[in-house]
């Protein structure tokens, strides 16, 4: 059974109908911690978060560490400081819950750094490599996540720099579909064996609308294809952001991978 992931926050998981909605469908939360909240756990919170979470049968999890007004890869101290520690911490709560992996922003971008993608790996590569080893020690792996990435390129060449097997990529190919100048295929047989996650949500082209799949214009099909293609042993999370869009994802991954993974992929997930 492959492993499939759907995001929720801390307050979705105290819903009933959420938690349901993963155990009927045999998947597992990808849990986002925003930085306020990496702040404000409590070590007994967790535990009675694991403990809800084994209960229902929804271990393991995946972690997406807090992301806004963060850069990992920043050339101010301070910031990247800042950054360290809350990305540090989600590590920290992926160790106690437990988690396969934690999805971290790459914070790249050509027109923040001034189309000098060298400006950020100095600083990204050290914050990284940190963030690896911290991993090692909990068992569970990076995965760099694409935002405004024109193409693989940089995070390759994190990938090479850092040179651990715990950084792994995590490829979205809602945001590749808005900013990527090459075809999103390119992107999983470019970035192959290095994917370790891929975040499936679509949209019209035009903004990070986060619709069901199939309801935008993404080709998952031809996604799909790549990845069966590359044979990659991965963790798929859908990015619904809606119950009821979490319902016609979940509807429309199922009928996306039987067609071209069928028959390995039984009637649940």
């Amino acid at each position: 059974m492959v492993p499939v992931h759907v995001n929720t926050t801390l307050r979705e998981l105290s819903s009933e109908k959420i938690v349901s909605l993963l155990q009927e469908n045999s998947v597992k939360p990808e849990l986002y911690i925003d930085g306020n909240e990496v702040e404000r756990i409590t070590r007994e919170e967790l535990y009675a978060l694991r403990e809800k979470l084994e209960r229902r049968g929804l271990l393991p999890i995946t972690i997406h560490a807090p992301f806004v007004d963060l850069s990992p890869g920043s050339p101010d101290e301070t910031i990247r400081n800042i950054s360290r520690e809350k990305i540090s911490k989600a590590i920290d709560i992926a160790g106690v819950i437990p988690a396969r992996g934690v999805v971290v922003h790459s914070g790249y971008s050509d027109w923040h750094f001034d189309f000098r993608p060298e400006k950020w790996l100095e600083n990204a590569v050290p914050t990284f490599h940190g963030f690896c080893e911290k991993a090692e020690e909990l068992d569970l792996f990076i995965h760099v996540e694409n935002i405004f990435e024109r193409d693989p390129s940089t995070l390759k060449e994190l990938a090479s720099r850092v040179n651990s097997r715990r950084l792994r990529i995590c490829f979205d190919a809602g945001h590749a579909h808005l900013f990527s100048h090459i075809p999103l295929v390119d992107w999983v047989r470019d970035l192959a064996p290095l994917i370790g996650e891929i975040h499936l949500h679509d949209n019209s082209g035009k903004r990070d609308e986060h619709l069901p799949l199939s309801e935008g214009t993404i080709n998952y099909r031809g996604i799909l294809a790549a990845i069966k293609e590359r044979e990659l042993d991965i963790i798929f999370a859908l990015e619904p952001h809606t119950l009821e869009h979490a319902r016609r994802t979940l509807s429309s991954f199922r009928s996306l991978y039987h067609q071209v993974f069928s028959p390995l992929l039984q009637d649940t997930l």
